[in-house]
């Protein structure tokens, strides 16, 4: 997966000129992505993040659009809210996590 990709999902406030600092992030997102429990959700959200259309994930997964966006939605929460991302994501972004989805 891309770096930008994954610095963009998780919609990071590093300054342009903390490249370690951005590193560090690409690798916790990494761990936050890991740690979204159902398969397809996480598959889903990874490629998202990569900018692959939802028409041809659905196609592969065998699924609809709407449950793409659903699961990239929900995903991308998850990322968001992770222990290890919420201190680099803007408030903005940060909605509190629902158990169990």
């Amino acid at each position: 997966m891309d770096h930008t990709d994954l610095d963009a999902l998780a919609c990071a406030t590093v300054d342009a000129d903390e490249a370690e600092q951005e590193q560090d992030l690409t690798g916790l997102v990494v761990q936050a992505l890991g740690q979204i429990a159902s398969p397809q959700q996480r598959e889903v959200t990874e490629r998202r993040a990569q900018k692959e259309k939802a028409a041809d994930i659905a196609s592969s997964l065998g699924i609809s659009t709407q449950q793409v966006h659903t699961q990239y939605h929900r995903g991308r929460t998850k990322v968001r809210a992770s222990p290890q991302v919420s201190p680099f994501v803007r408030e903005a972004y940060v909605r509190p996590s629902k158990g169990g989805e």
